[in-house]
């Protein structure tokens, strides 16, 4: 390890071996399953399900009203919306094809 003089930046050299490099890849790949393995676990109720998608309740009732947009329901009937389902359904295109909103409805 070598450091610079003082009053400059930090320079540090680090060698390490093809051990150390796949442990900290092994350990980098558990860090970010876990990221997304919390993400996949969020849920959201409709007013979320609207901020998350720019949208509003009612707009949100209204796709789901007809079938167009991914929900769950609880035991008592609520709405429950899981952000990866919704940014599936945004990046699949289907949101496009449901611009109009229920307000929209001739």
């Amino acid at each position: 390890m070598r450091l610079s003089s003082p009053g400059s930046p930090v320079i540090v050299e680090i060698q390490l071996s093809d051990d150390d490099i796949e442990r900290l890849a092994t350990r980098v790949v558990q860090l970010l399953t876990s990221s997304v393995a919390r993400r996949d676990q969020t849920w959201l109720d409709v007013a979320g399900a609207g901020t998350h998608l720019g949208l509003s309740e009612h707009a949100v009732r209204g796709l789901v009203k007809r079938r167009q947009l991914p929900v769950h329901r609880t035991k008592n009937g609520r709405l429950r919306f899981s952000v990866t389902e919704l940014d599936d359904w945004v990046r699949s295109g289907l949101a496009k094809s449901a611009t109009r909103t229920y307000d929209d409805r001739p």
